[in-house]
């Protein structure tokens, strides 16, 4: 039987660029490479051209392209493999996500004018200083953060049905494949119907709510969720209560439309509403995960969310209520949101990703608010981006309501239980001399707080060298308060997998540990 070859290494394209004599040959030839790296005209894991042919190209000595090429190595941009050759890392993670706010890229070492650099078609026009300020840190790190495709250990969202519902939602797929122009119009900008049902439903059977599917407005996820939401319900320059530590990309959506968002403490009960009140009284709107607290993975206490509901209700203030990880219950307590309480539905906007329970890729997710802003809501979103993916939308409708979807969510949440006593028991076992993992209830990740004096950006980067992408909860913060760890997740990763990366992050951890100590 023939043996199957495998999967070529892409090649890096050549690089041809005129070196000046009169000065160091290495070190322009160091600066060129990193920044066509930096650029992006090198991708992660190509293959960078041999040493003997880039020295032969370069009508340079091959000791010369050594030096230049262990150089880049030391500072992290390329990597050799025993017998292959030299390969570009993916700063997509090894940079994005060790990188604290505030801290800029490393720019190219040269400009644009310089001969080999990049050519613009017009130098002269550039973007704004302001839209610069407002995309700094999605440019410097988010956006980076997403450009590998490459799967990770302990990764927070990712497919966990590849494994219990594949069969069954291909079977789905194919029966809508089989009509391709039945869902190729225009949409309804509110979204498919019978989805906005299926919701209904779903939300009844798992909460006990009643709604009505006027009330319903289907998105892309969390995101455009709050996009909309800013431009329905709030006025420019509207101030709007945050979590701290937070979700990084809540307070940077909400600030990119205009709001402005007021930083708040949160504790073990979740934000800290009389501390709110003090810092921002005239607030218009709070953001609350209910189920699980991004980062830190506290549910938002009964007394929290009912000082919540009565702020709301006495001043007009919106609660936009992310409920998403509020589908996976790690201890098998069924969730319960602020959205069920008694005159929350006439002051709580309810937004929920299938990001968790399908996977992040399907782009799909879900409003309900009164119906009146439902109805200014779809209009937004047709101005925003006219329709969501009818296809997409009928076959998340045809799984929801099927026999098949209450199955696979018991399993669901069975599975990542096991996962998540996994990582309790590998932390408690590898990383106890270290730091702890404070407890969830809901979602699929949990924290992992240091106590040990090592800097949470260095443990991250250094594990992303291994491509273990883990976010440092500092990243999570902002002001005054600083809690350093990780942010682990567990939904997406067998538990050996779980023990072995656990195991990396306990060497790192000795490490920096060490490097400290030798330091002070």
């Amino acid at each position: 039987m023939p043996k199957r070859k495998g999967r070529a290494t892409p090649e890096a394209p050549a690089l041809f660029f005129k070196l000046d004599r009169k000065k160091p040959l290495a070190q322009q030839i160091c600066g060129r490479v990193r920044a066509a790296i930096m650029e992006r005209r090198l991708l992660a894991g190509e293959r960078l051209a041999s040493v003997r042919g880039f020295a032969q190209t370069l009508e340079v000595s091959v000791d010369t392209v050594l030096a230049a090429y262990r150089s880049l190595a030391d500072e992290g941009f390329i990597a050799t493999r025993r017998g292959a050759g030299f390969f570009v890392c993916d700063l997509g993670a090894a940079e994005g996500l060790i990188r604290p706010p505030g801290h800029e890229r490393r720019s190219a070492p040269h400009s644009a004018s310089e001969p080999g650099g990049p050519q613009p078609l017009n130098s002269a026009r550039q973007p704004s200083e302001e839209i610069l300020r407002r995309t700094e840190h999605a440019r410097r790190s988010v956006v980076a953060e997403y450009r590998s495709a490459v799967r990770s250990p302990l990764q927070t969202y990712a497919s966990g049905m590849e494994c219990i519902a594949e069969k069954h939602y291909l079977r789905f797929a194919a029966q809508l494949a089989r009509s391709p122009w039945l869902h190729s119009s225009y949409s309804d900008p509110q979204g498919y119907l019978p989805l906005r049902h299926a919701v209904c439903r779903r939300l009844r059977r798992s909460q006990g709510i009643s709604i009505d599917p006027a009330r319903v407005v289907i998105t892309t996820g969390l995101v455009q969720g709050l996009s909309l939401l800013a431009e329905v319900l709030f006025s420019p320059s509207d101030v709007v209560w945050v979590e701290n530590p937070g979700y990084p990309t809540v307070w940077e959506t909400l600030e990119y439309r205009g709001l402005t968002a007021a930083v708040v403490p949160t504790d073990a009960e979740g934000i800290n509403v009389r501390q709110a009140l003090a810092q921002a009284p005239n607030a218009r709107g709070v953001f609350v995960s209910t189920a699980s607290q991004y980062p830190l993975g506290a549910a938002l206490s009964e007394a929290r969310g009912a000082e919540l509901l009565d702020w709301a209700q006495r001043t007009g203030g919106w609660i936009v209520e992310d409920g998403t990880d509020g589908a996976i219950s790690l201890g098998g307590r069924p969730y319960r949101s602020l959205f069920q309480a008694s005159g929350a539905a006439e002051c709580v906007a309810y937004v929920e990703s299938f990001s968790l329970l399908i996977a992040p890729g399907i782009r799909a997710g879900y409003i309900v608010l009164p119906e009146a802003f439902a109805e200014v809501c779809a209009a937004a979103k047709y101005l925003t981006d006219r329709t969501t993916n009818e296809s997409t939308q009928a076959l998340l409708a045809e799984f929801l309501d099927s026999d098949v979807y209450e199955s696979f969510l018991r399993r669901l949440n069975r599975r990542y239980r096991q996962r998540y006593d996994a990582l309790c028991a590998a932390v408690h076992e590898r990383l106890a001399p270290f730091g702890a993992l404070l407890p969830a209830e809901y979602g699929c990740h949990a924290a992992f707080v240091l106590k040990s004096p090592i800097s949470d950006a260095a443990l991250s980067g250094a594990l992303a060298g291994e491509g273990i992408r883990v976010r440092p909860l500092s990243m999570c913060c902002r002001g005054e308060v600083n809690v350093r760890g990780l942010l682990l997740g567990f939904g997406t990763t067998g538990e050996e997998q779980i023990h072995e990366a656990v195991g990396r992050i306990a060497a790192h951890c000795e490490r920096l540990a060490r490097t400290h100590s030798s330091g002070r």
